[in-house]
């Protein structure tokens, strides 16, 4: 048996699984620090000396990031002999986030063109010399981030090491080529948030591991990332950014488990927002277009998902419907239950396509025909929503999960409520290969391609009956020599250790 557990901002969910069967599922409210409330869940679903892992889905980076709390000061080192300093690092970004993050930037010789030849040689001298200016400034966490360094990351891994004779071993250090795609901008952005994040995901998960320590949990403990498959905490800790977007991802694959859909549209409703995606092969289908998170862009690998500013938690003025939201003080706030404003879930509730207990529709100040004028105008929104996310899948079913989900229109599964927790628990072992190759001799070069994902997710604890490619996408670029091609192949396996576990 295993426990997959979702840390949401309203709701910790929590459940028991066994065979990919759920047993038992528990709803409690989040609590800070988290740790208290996944020890309440962890209490009441039981069975802990059972368990053969604990899966964690979370919002902690999302939230650091969003709410601007608890980061590392990050420097940049950018390896570009040409030195493009024209555009500085976080250009664009929001001024607070920026002010709470950035610490300086230092640019040397290094990086590459796109056919490989060195732009100038790397300078470990350089390197040290920008390391000590950085330290100085109070850099807590570097970002290296090199010209073309997604094709080869070999100066980038040589100037870790530089820095790292100055600041030591333990000093957090992100490697761009890890992180993003080929866009240098983007993939900066992305590098950087991800080495302010270490700190709150290491002081976060420690305390969590430690909580489950505690209760006797001997099963290993890992977190999902937003490509729908776990990861373990120290790699989460490295590279916190891929567990940003991991909750819809969760609930994507937990919704299309529970209907027994390998491909379906899934709308997810909750408190503040309305999430749409679409499943594909049980994966959510990856966006090969830049994201953008909290108004920064990034280019690093992320589900394709279409977010509304709907959920039940939010306001409706007698104009619109939201976009604010009550979020976690619904049952404080809600007419239903005595509270002063006017939600979509007292709409929901007056229309009948909700039965909440302890909700009193005596209470809202709507008649039915408004009500129900409001869902339909809701379901209208959604509906164009899913329509968008088809594209030219037209017999794809919609299934709809969330505690919302009666607001939509759609199939609800059982215990579709916990869709996001069932989800985590499922997710497996994967591993993403995001590379730049010569098109030339494609069959060969895709099928090693292939080939290395499936051994990198092996090696990553995937169990090699297990394996296989669940995704492969070739982006041609146009304008450059050699038939270049961006090609992104991800392996996925059922986690090694659950298997011998569960074979003892």
């Amino acid at each position: 048996m295993l426990i997959g557990i979702d840390i949401g901002g309203t709701h910790t969910d929590a459940v028991l699984v066994s065979k990919g069967k759920m047993v038992r599922a528990f709803k409690t409210a989040t609590t800070r620090p988290l740790e208290e409330g996944v020890k309440k869940a962890l209490i009441e679903i039981g069975h802990l000396d059972e368990l053969k892992a604990v899966h964690v889905g979370t919002t902690h980076a999302t939230n650091a990031l969003l709410e601007g709390k608890n980061l590392f000061r990050t420097g940049v080192i950018r390896l570009a002999g040409h030195r493009p300093d024209a555009l500085k690092p976080c250009a664009g970004w929001p001024l607070f986030l920026k002010e709470k993050i950035f610490a300086g930037v230092e640019t040397v010789d290094g990086g590459w063109e796109c056919d490989l030849r060195a732009i100038t040689m790397l300078n470990p001298a350089q390197i040290k010399d920008a390391s000590e200016k950085l330290a100085a400034a109070g850099v807590e966490s570097l970002a290296i981030v090199g010209v073309f360094s997604p094709i080869l990351s070999e100066q980038e891994e040589m100037a870790a090491a530089a820095v790292r004779e100055v600041l030591g071993e333990e000093f957090p250090i992100t490697l761009s080529s890890e992180i993003g795609g080929i866009g240098f901008i983007e993939r900066e952005n992305a590098s950087i948030l991800n080495a302010s994040l270490k700190k709150p995901m290491r002081e976060g998960f420690e305390r969590l591991k430690e909580t489950l320590t505690a209760l006797g949990v001997n099963a290993p403990l890992h977190l999902t990332q937003n490509n729908g498959s776990v990861i373990d905490l120290k790699r989460a800790i490295e590279y916190p950014l891929l567990t940003v977007s991991s909750g819809p991802t969760n609930s994507f694959i937990g919704a299309s488990r529970l209907a027994g859909l390998s491909d379906a549209i899934v709308v997810d409703i909750g408190g503040t927002s309305t999430d749409i995606g679409c499943v594909k092969n049980g994966f959510p289908r990856r966006s090969i277009h830049n994201v953008s998170f909290g108004g920064v862009a990034l280019n690093f690998r992320a589900p394709d998902v279409l977010a509304l500013p709907i959920g039940g938690g939010s306001y409706l003025d007698g104009r619109r419907i939201g976009p604010e939201s009550c979020g976690g003080a619904l049952r404080t706030q809600a007419q239903v239950f005595g509270g002063e404003f006017l939600t979509l879930t007292d709409a929901a509730c007056v229309a009948g396509v909700m039965s909440i207990p302890g909700a009193e529709v005596s209470r809202v100040c709507l008649s039915t025909i408004e009500a129900q004028n409001l869902i339909a105008t809701v379901r209208s929104q959604v509906a164009s929503g899913v329509e968008k996310m088809r594209g030219g899948r037209k017999d794809l079913p919609v299934i709809a999960v969330g505690g919302g989900a009666a607001i939509a229109s759609a199939f609800q599964p059982e215990h579709q409520a916990v869709a996001n927790a069932y989800g985590a628990a499922l997710a497996e072992v994967s591993a993403t290969i995001d590379t730049v190759l010569s098109l030339s001799d494609r069959g060969k070069q895709l099928e090693d391609l292939k080939d290395q994902a499936l051994q990198l997710a092996v090696d990553e604890g995937a169990s090699s009956s297990s394996v296989r490619i669940v995704d492969l996408q070739v982006i041609p670029y146009h304008y450059v020599p050699n038939q270049l091609a961006r090609v992104i192949a991800t392996a996925s396996g059922t986690p090694l250790e659950e298997l011998l576990n569960c074979s003892r």
